[in-house]
């Protein structure tokens, strides 16, 4: 796929531009560039809230009018794994999991967390995949964990990875995590 644009304006909240003039690149490409863009920015914004933190601009209780966090916390349930954004995929794929870690990271900056309940995630055992998955495709999720091979049929939307196993427990741990909670 091709992309053309004549101005690509205001990406990001925080009033980025970026004009690309007639200029035919790969969707790839510019998903990759602007994936980028956002982690330096995200850093930036960070850096920067760490600083007003410092002088206490951030509100230590949030004003919900008659209603308290508590009765948020009731409703709300954020769920959280400090180790999915350290997974990463091929460089080109779009799927990029440190941007959970970067959510999180925004969440917790921001002061969210006081308005909700939060849980940790926990990875999903091989006998959880084992109720959807054969033994053998896990095996050779396994193998992939180890290993990168083309003669595997890992394709550019599905890549293998190392990891891809733990990857795929943390994950389907996660969805395992919220179904259980509103059960």
């Amino acid at each position: 796929l091709l992309f053309s644009a004549a101005v690509l304006k205001s990406v990001f909240t925080w009033g980025v531009d970026i004009f690309l003039l007639n200029l035919y690149v790969p969707v790839s490409w510019i998903s990759s560039v602007l994936c980028l863009l956002s982690e330096k920015l995200v850093n930036l914004r960070l850096n920067e809230m760490d600083a007003l933190e410092k002088h206490e601009v951030f509100p230590t209780k949030f004003n919900f009018g008659s209603k308290t966090t508590d009765d948020y916390k009731k409703r709300v349930v954020y769920f959280s794994d400090d180790t999915i954004g350290n997974f990463s995929f091929t460089s080109r794929h779009l799927m990029k999991p440190f941007r959970a870690a970067m959510t999180d990271s925004l969440v917790q900056s921001y002061g969210l967390t006081q308005c909700m309940k939060v849980m940790k995630t926990e990875w999903a055992s091989e006998d959880d995949l084992k109720v959807f998955h054969t033994n053998e495709y896990i095996e050779a999720i396994k193998v992939a964990t180890k290993t990168k091979s083309k003669k595997r049929g890992g394709d550019a939307d599905c890549p293998e990875f190392f990891g891809v196993l733990e990857y795929c427990r943390a994950v389907a741990g996660s969805s395992l995590c919220k179904f259980r909670k509103i059960r």
